[in-house]
């Protein structure tokens, strides 16, 4: 493997909307305060690498996304989330319900709703925002 070599995953839907399927129907979910509810994304068994087919096993390296999982789908927005307040000031920074962001696991409270694990951190634990699902791991 040369060192400049990328993995391409392979999605056979879109990686948000399965989460949300997954999640369920959210309407009666109401976050309190500054907090989000976020999706964990786990990868999917199948990747490429230079047109060659890669599959996860579900033991190791996939069900470890349940714990160390660091991207995730924001799912749902507190009312203060990402406002300005005593303690944290954010600058402009903000994320919206469908962005992509990268968290600590240990900053998270976990919950599953519907069949999706899910997060709820408060806003000052997004560490970054990401273009996609499988941009960081």
């Amino acid at each position: 493997m040369t060192g400049n070599a990328v993995f391409k995953v392979v999605h056979e839907k879109d990686a948000a909307q399965v989460l949300r399927d997954s999640a369920g129907d959210l309407s009666g979910y109401d976050l309190h305060g500054p907090r989000l509810l976020l999706a964990v994304y786990e990868r999917p068994e199948k990747m490429k690498l230079g047109g060659q087919d890669f599959y996860l096993p579900d033991i190791g390296s996939r069900s470890e996304d349940q714990f160390q999982g660091k991207v995730c789908l924001v799912l749902k927005k507190g009312p203060s989330a990402f406002v300005d307040d005593a303690v944290n000031v954010f600058h402009g920074d903000d994320v919206k319900e469908g962005d992509w962001v990268a968290i600590r696991p240990n900053d998270g409270w976990s919950i599953k709703i519907g069949n999706q694990l899910c997060r709820i951190v408060e806003d000052r634990h997004v560490q970054i925002t990401v273009p996609g699902p499988d941009a960081a791991f």
